[in-house]
């Protein structure tokens, strides 16, 4: 008998039970576009294959995804031993801190109290969202901050923010806290490992805690899953604790976000500052040279862009726009490697 044929067609019977039977008892409609979503996803994910879901305002993509996760875990087949359940979480990546908030908060407890009643699942589902450090307090410099502001004059909410701090570790969940507290007070880049509070750290915590195998859902954003994809690919220690599948919401907002992690910007602004600085090096011919270069580069993009008269999404790269850029971008390799004493090649 091929079992993996078996529990897969089981796990379609379940996806239409839960759409046209169970989510509509619960109070929602029927959506036929959701359910074959869903049934695409799941081949996918018990298949180990990338799907790329094109899903329309309304289908009902979140619980499309989530029913097809939680049935994935539930039927997913290991090799030598028959189908056993893979502990590892799913990831779930968005850009959207609204959609992260009404994942964690509404559509993961209502599937799990739906599927807990129906018996589909033993346990309930559990979740947390993964975010760097500077968004959670370091409890020793909250310490030394409390002290600093204790007996001094301060704006009234800010310092009721901050020691509120006390009980919060999350600092996205404290309004009226001043930016200024924010950086003194949160997780610094690097822990000591000498750190006195380390052991009851509500940091370390909550890292102990994003690591229990129960966890079923960890939530991102676009950011942290670059970065962890960053250090997987730099051999440092991941971000996100190994996954068993990975879930890209609002996929189209990806490359925006790489583009800010990865990309670098230059404006004339930038190139006028560059030669400002040049010249007070005595390198006056070289920014004369670099200003005239990017002066016509911005002329040609700017009058290319004129032309098309629609967005900056409608810009073309012409033949003469790449010239000038390519000359600039040499110009520039040309000057560092003076700057350095490298000679340009």
């Amino acid at each position: 008998m091929n079992y993996k044929n078996q529990y897969q067609r089981k796990a379609h019977r379940e996806v239409d039970f839960i759409f046209l039977t169970l989510l509509p008892q619960a109070g929602l409609s029927v959506r036929e576009e959701q359910v074959k979503l869903s049934h695409q996803m799941l081949d996918a994910l018990l298949e180990g294959n990338i799907a790329l879901c094109d899903a329309g305002v309304g289908i009902g993509k979140t619980y499309a995804y989530l029913v097809a996760c939680i049935l994935m875990r539930k039927y997913v087949a290991a090799t030598g031993n028959g189908w056993l359940c893979d502990k590892r979480p799913i990831v779930i990546s968005t850009s959207s801190i609204a959609l992260q908030e009404a994942i964690i908060q509404e559509y993961i407890p209502f599937l799990s109290d739906v599927f807990l009643s129906a018996g589909l699942i033993g346990s309930p589902l559990k979740a947390i969202v993964r975010k760097g450090k500077e968004h959670f307090v370091c409890d020793e410099r909250l310490g030394v901050r409390l002290e600093a502001v204790r007996e001094k004059p301060k704006n009234e909410l800010q310092k009721k923010a901050l020691f509120s701090l006390k009980q919060i570790y999350d600092m996205d969940e404290v309004p009226n806290l001043s930016s200024f507290d924010r950086r003194l007070v949160c997780v610094p880049k690097f822990c000591p490992k000498e750190c006195p509070g380390r052991t009851s750290c509500r940091y370390q915590m909550y890292l102990k805690q994003a690591r229990d195998p129960d966890i079923f859902f960890q939530i991102c954003n676009h950011n942290y899953l670059l970065a962890d994809s960053s250090h997987r690919a730099k051999d440092y220690k991941p971000l996100l604790t190994d996954y068993r599948a990975l879930i890209v919401d609002e996929a189209h907002k990806l490359p925006e976000a790489a583009r800010q992690m990865y990309g670098k910007s230059l404006c004339y602004e930038d190139i006028l500052e560059i030669c400002y600085f040049l010249e007070r090096e005595h390198q006056g011919m070289a920014a004369k040279k670099l200003k005239s270069v990017f002066h016509n580069l911005f002329h040609v993009v700017r009058e290319n862009y004129m032309a098309k008269g629609g967005p900056a999404s409608a810009f073309h790269m012409t033949e003469e726009c790449a010239t000038v850029l390519e000359e600039g971008k040499a110009l520039l390799k040309e000057l560092t490697g003076k700057l350095r004493g490298v000679a340009p090649g």
